[in-house]
């Protein structure tokens, strides 16, 4: 790229490419532009100090943006934030945090078992392909469906992430015209992954007789091309939520696939189609015993009943169980401290996903900190650091020798996120007119829930002490139900029945969840 003019500069990002912006773009947003991943959990809104990169030649000022959401020894490691950079000159950078990394925690647990490498054995009958989308990782497997078997599975970062981390990002990222784009991220990402699929299985594109989509209602909503406009007001109307069937080519024009691709019907817009795919994997169709089942995330999904009646609800927990508005906090991928023990003498013991160098502080890992404070005295029951000489507790460094600590604002998310998923808990027992005792089995999805400390979580208040016993913890819910929906041959007609038993119950404006969640903050 050696023709330039005055009106742009090139920034060389290694590893990667140089790209070309007008002089005093945004860095991020070209980033963005160009395909090259970069972390951001608020969407270049400048609140969360991920898109990070490192400063390699060119203008080094520090913005404000970076003195506030950056620490000394990142500034004086010429690290700056994308969001806050305006190239005036040409620039050579280094992309601290990708967001690209192959997530750790495999949301996908099948055993060897259940693995082949034989190609499909009934080429009549074919194979099916079941997919998760969520917000986070789009998870996915291919099935011999005459010998029911599963052939191979693939994990992978939803590359829509560049547009924010969350539900509420995507959706504002959708009204403000990205919606195209979004579609085409998730598009790009299904496809990829089918193509991954089919080539491990050793199966070929006519094979593939059926695709089974499971996704929260935002993310079928932007795959489809649907208006996100519903989903960002009150009363949160999505566009359709029932049980769809379209052909490939209009789902993923470019994959070149004949087969049928069934989306599972959600019930709201806040109780999307993985929670009742998660249900259907349970078996809520049929059980005559009460269950409780919860996944939790920024939005922490509820539901509790059996085959003739469901209550379902939504609670916004915040984004401290997925890392987010944590001083240190991160995803849970290779490097992120996932737990923690206190010895007798005040030692702190972590472990980190995959083993790896410490980068940060998962969901798990601060929920299991927080535990252990509360369990050694250093923590008081409010939530206050007994000694606030404590604040911040530095835990352990990075690679570049920057503290990973944890803070008491740290204490008050986890606070918060317990606080509103105890509370809603609590309000559908209520309104279900039984008793915890009542519940058969609490089952935990998605990764957070798979990988929890279920002990932990009991000491800071997040579950009653009864339900110790009655957990279930289930991995990926969503697909293991697409799974369950690709063989069954009364598969439509069950979910459905789910979505019909099941009430919606909304809390937002609830004078009684208000009065129960300010009860549970405290531990």
């Amino acid at each position: 790229m050696k023709d330039k003019d005055n009106d742009s500069v090139i920034i060389t990002v290694k590893g990667y490419k140089e790209v070309r912006l007008i002089r005093g773009q945004c860095l991020f947003d070209a980033l963005i532009s160009e395909d090259i991943p970069i972390s951001s959990v608020c969407s270049k809104g400048r609140k969360c100090g991920k898109c990070k990169v490192r400063i390699l030649k060119g203008d080094k000022s520090v913005s404000k943006t970076d003195f506030d959401l950056l620490s000394k020894e990142e500034l004086d490691n010429d690290i700056r934030l994308a969001c806050a950079l305006y190239p005036l000159e040409d620039t050579e950078i280094e992309i601290v945090n990708e967001d690209e990394e192959i997530l750790a925690c495999d949301e996908i647990e099948f055993s060897e078992e259940d693995f082949t490498d034989a190609p499909v054995h009934d080429d009549k009958e074919g194979c099916g392909i079941a997919i998760d989308i969520g917000s986070t990782t789009i998870a996915g497997c291919i099935v011999d469906l005459s010998q029911e078997q599963l052939i191979a599975s693939n994990t992978r970062v939803n590359s829509q992430r560049k547009y924010g981390a969350d539900v509420v990002s995507r959706i504002a990222a959708s009204n403000a015209g990205k919606g195209a784009l979004l579609q085409e991220a998730v598009r790009s990402d299904i496809m990829e992954m089918i193509f991954y699929l089919i080539s491990k299985a050793k199966v070929i594109k006519s094979q593939v007789k059926k695709i089974v989509i499971s996704a929260n209602t935002t993310m079928t909503h932007l795959l489809l091309g649907f208006s996100c406009e519903g989903l960002g007001l009150y009363p949160f109307n999505p566009v359709n939520i029932s049980l769809m069937s379209y052909e490939a080519r209009y789902v993923i024009p470019k994959a070149g696939l004949r087969c049928q691709v069934y989306f599972i019907p959600g019930v709201s817009a806040y109780v999307g189609a993985d929670i009742v795919s998660g249900l259907y994997f349970c078996d809520y169709d049929k059980k005559e015993a009460i269950n409780l089942f919860v996944d939790m995330g920024t939005n922490g999904e509820i539901a509790i009943g059996n085959k003739d009646r469901i209550l379902a609800t939504s609670v916004a927990a915040g984004p401290a169980f997925e890392g987010g508005n944590l001083s240190c906090g991160m995803a849970s991928v290779a490097g992120a401290i996932s737990h923690a023990s206190i010895n007798e003498d005040g030692e702190i013991f972590l472990r980190t996903i995959a083993n790896k160098l410490p980068k940060g502080i998962c969901g798990t890992g601060a929920v299991e900190i927080t535990a252990e404070l509360l369990e050694a005295n250093r923590v008081d029951k409010s939530g206050k650091f007994v000694d606030p000489g404590d604040d911040p507790i530095i835990l352990e460094k990075d690679i570049l020798g920057n503290p990973i600590a944890f803070t008491q604002n740290d204490i008050r998310q986890i606070q918060m996120a317990k606080g509103a998923l105890r509370a809603g808990i609590e309000i559908l027992i209520k309104r279900y007119g039984i008793k915890a005792e009542d519940i058969d089995n609490l089952y935990l999805a998605g990764g957070f829930g798979y990988e929890m400390n279920v002990d932990k979580a009991i000491r800071i208040g997040m579950f009653e002490a009864g339900y110790k016993d009655k957990v279930v913890p289930l991995s990926n819910s969503s697909l293991f139900g697409a799974v369950k929906f690709l063989l069954a041959r009364a598969a439509a007609e069950d979910v459905c029945k789910i979505v019909d038993v099941t009430e919606d119950i909304p809390l937002a404006a609830d004078d009684d969840f208000n009065e129960k969640f300010i009860s549970y903050i405290d531990f």
